[in-house]
């Protein structure tokens, strides 16, 4: 039941994602909704999983959990329309059969040459490599299967570093003395080979201990220019509401990773609790994300002198939308004008979070009007 409801939300996000895309290309006279693709189960796919990848040119990259010829699921492309109103096309680019190719994907990433990075149900990590020619077909390589106790199990999301490691959190499995045997979870990294055909290499960052650092992440993670790996935890910490965390490299070669709880979440002081999604990052350093509850919203007021303008944002008159990524300019193409949208800040190097609505405590607020 755990597993069906996190997969339940990665559809949502899925839609969402689709929606910041669109919404920042958007032109005035085009600010609706607007379904891109319906997905008709079967051999076309069913139950898309985790944010799409976004290529360059706007296409979409990503995988359905179920359908396809094998009924193990899909790796897909939507290809965006080159003219405004045009039609989204869906392409399926492989087809999972099971056994030693995979099944039942759940994340997927773009990479260096446009190859794809995912993950399936049995914890491999796999690579789809882009044919050499128009006709050719995706290859597919299982790169590492994680053994589901030490190494962590219930990969969340993964992310890659300039030189192409992949890096990613679990939900469970690392520490066995902690959650009742099950682990606490992990971060961790697959180190890619320095020679065609070597072997991927894991390491286990940090094993989470759940009080005060943190227990079962529910979302992958995100990277800095520094080599600094972000994310969040669903429980643990001080209070034993989630963290968010950050989980940093040796100073010296040979050394361990070092975990810092960035904030411990109090469900006391009405700015949320229990983080489920990823963490995105401003242009200052900010850092973002979304807790689960409350659900209380704040009286209207002036924004404060020469605050910032950033990412990620909750409406306050509609239907929040409370996702991590979204860009101020979609705002317009998916709330009918005249909406309100509120963006929360807090100094550098703190965390700000973005709940269904919040309490008036926050620092500092700036409203933006759309009519």
């Amino acid at each position: 039941m755990l597993k069906l409801k996190r997969y339940a939300k990665a559809i949502l996000v899925t839609v969402f994602a689709s929606l910041v895309m669109l919404g920042g290309t958007a032109h005035a006279k085009d600010r609706a909704y607007r379904v891109i693709h319906d997905f008709k189960g079967s051999s076309n796919g069913w139950e898309p999983a985790g944010v799409p990848a976004v290529a360059a040119n706007g296409d979409l990259y990503g995988v359905t959990i179920g359908g396809g010829t094998s009924g193990l699921g899909t790796v897909f492309k939507l290809t965006a329309p080159r003219t405004r109103g045009g039609a989204w096309a869906k392409t399926i680019l492989y087809d999972f059969p099971g056994g030693n190719g995979g099944g039942h994907p759940t994340s997927l990433v773009l990479g260096s040459g446009r190859n794809l990075y995912g993950v399936d149900f049995t914890q491999t990590l796999f690579e789809l490599k882009r044919p050499t020619s128009d006709n050719g077909v995706w290859t597919y390589t299982a790169l590492y299967t994680l053994n589901q106790g030490s190494q962590g199990s219930a990969i969340q999301g993964i992310a890659l570093d300039a030189k192409g490691n992949i890096y990613g959190a679990t939900e469970l499995g690392g520490d066995l003395s902690c959650g009742n045997g099950y682990g606490c979870g992990t971060v961790f990294e697959l180190k890619r080979p320095t020679r065609d055909g070597g072997k991927w290499r894991l390491s286990t960052l940090y094993a989470f201990t759940g009080n005060p650092d943190g227990a079962e992440p529910f979302a992958g993670v995100t990277l800095d220019q520094k080599g600094n790996v972000y994310g969040t935890t669903n429980y643990g910490g001080t209070y034993g509401y989630g963290t968010v965390y950050r989980v940093s490299p040796p100073t010296q070669k040979g050394g361990a990773w070092t975990e810092t709880v960035l904030y411990s979440f109090n469900p006391g002081t009405n700015i949320g609790a229990s983080p489920s999604g990823p963490l995105t990052f401003d242009g200052s350093g900010n850092i973002y994300g979304t807790p689960h509850l409350p659900q209380v919203r704040p009286p209207l007021s002036p924004a404060p002198a020469g605050a910032l303008k950033v990412w990620s944002v909750v409406s306050v008159q509609a239907p929040p939308f409370c996702c991590g990524g979204l860009s101020l300019n979609a705002i317009p193409a998916l709330l009918p004008p005249p909406a309100v949208v509120v963006l929360y800040i807090l100094p550098l190097l703190s965390i700000t979070m973005l709940p269904e609505g919040t309490a008036p405590s926050l620092p500092s607020w700036k409203e933006y009007r759309f009519v």
